[in-house]
């Protein structure tokens, strides 16, 4: 058995009531989808700074480095000013100073909803006339509980099912319309190889495919997105799978995935689960010590098959000047001990089991 790892392929033909794309439609007046995350975000933040006056943009500082680079590139040729805002251990943000003239990017970390923050930026709002908030939900998009709308949403659609490509800019205050161009065909096609060689690899066991093939594939494919930001729309590919992707299977399993592995999670001291408001994206936790991490962490994968992803590594940001100190040291903290466990619908209650059997073993080994 193997658990974790991108997406293998998967082309939804069954029949169903509510599609992924019916349930976008349905939750958002006006949206577009793009070819990947950082093209919505290159593409949206150009059309800001295009159409308004911009001074300053805030991000979050404990942030995945394919959020930033579309926004560094996006006004690396202006005079905007790029700031880092500060986030505690459990991921919530102890506010920020803003300006007027000002982007803020927040994130729902793994489903959790920064109701505080979001009261906060909201008070800016009402204070200065030029204050637009994008909020990123790609970890909360199933999240029911929505509140303080923002400006705009934003949401990699490719972290939830088999997508070569897709996300999507949406509002329920603004009207979404971007010129938008078709992306490079190779890409999607690459992808979609890719996909089916895991998929074969995942049914012989390794034989005749092995992982370091379709391996490649991925990695080449996440290098080119950052060749295709501007105003890149979805592929037709992708766009009919989200048509035919069963929304309520996808949602419904991740839920009982979710509790049922929770319930039993708490039941180890070695790490801590992050709160968090739903738990339907993923289970993260921060570890005792990054060292119990990394041998757990390594023991799962060899000794039983399953990969459990880090959110995120953090040394990129050692190649950037402005961002302070003190954010940068919690920043490692955070990323030095965090650890997700997936809970997606490829899998149901025995993989839930194989992964807590597996993690009571490796835990075991190292008391």
């Amino acid at each position: 058995m193997k658990i974790g790892g991108d997406f293998e392929y998967n082309d939804y033909k069954k029949k169903i009531d509510i599609s992924l794309k019916d349930y976008i439609s349905k939750k958002f007046l006006s949206y577009q989808l793009f070819f990947s995350g950082r093209a919505a975000i290159y593409s949206l933040i150009k059309s800001i700074i295009d159409k308004e006056k911009i001074d300053n943009i805030y991000i979050p500082s404990y942030i995945c480095e394919s959020i930033y680079l579309p926004i560094y590139r996006a006004i690396m040729t202006s005079k905007i000013k790029l700031f880092f805002y500060k986030q505690n251990l459990d991921l919530s943000s102890p506010g920020i100073e803003i300006q007027e003239n000002s982007i803020v990017y927040i994130v729902d970390y793994f489903g959790k909803i920064d109701l505080p923050l979001l009261r906060y930026l909201n008070s800016y709002k009402i204070k200065f006339s030029k204050v637009f908030i994008i909020r990123d939900i790609t970890h909360s998009l199933f999240n029911k509980n929505f509140f303080l709308e923002p400006d705009y949403y934003i949401c990699s659609l490719r972290k939830w099912l088999f997508l070569p490509d897709g996300a999507f800019v949406s509002s329920n205050t603004n009207k979404i319309k971007f010129p938008l161009i078709k992306a490079n065909d190779d890409i999607v096609q690459a992808r979609i190889s890719a996909a089916i060689l895991k998929r074969l690899s995942q049914k012989f066991c390794g034989a005749p495919f092995e992982d370091k093939i379709y391996l490649n594939i991925w990695k080449f494919c996440e290098s080119k997105f950052n060749d295709y930001l501007y105003n890149v729309s979805i592929s037709d590919f992708s766009n009919k799978l989200l048509e035919n992707a069963d929304y309520q299977q996808i949602e419904n399993r991740r839920k009982a995935n979710g509790k049922y592995l929770l319930d039993r999670l708490h039941d180890f001291e070695e790490f801590s689960v992050i709160p968090n408001d739903t738990f339907i994206f993923n289970i993260s936790v921060l570890f005792n010590s990054m060292k119990i991490r990394d041998i757990f962490r390594r023991n799962m994968m060899n000794e039983f098959n399953i990969y459990l992803p880090i959110h995120w590594p953090m040394e990129w940001q050692d190649s950037i000047e402005y961002i302070d100190k003190d954010s940068l040291k919690q920043n490692k903290i955070i990323s030095n001990k965090i650890l997700s466990f997936v809970i997606d619908q490829r899998y149901g209650k025995k993989e839930m089991d194989y992964i807590l059997s597996s993690c009571k073993k490796a835990l075991g080994k190292l008391r």
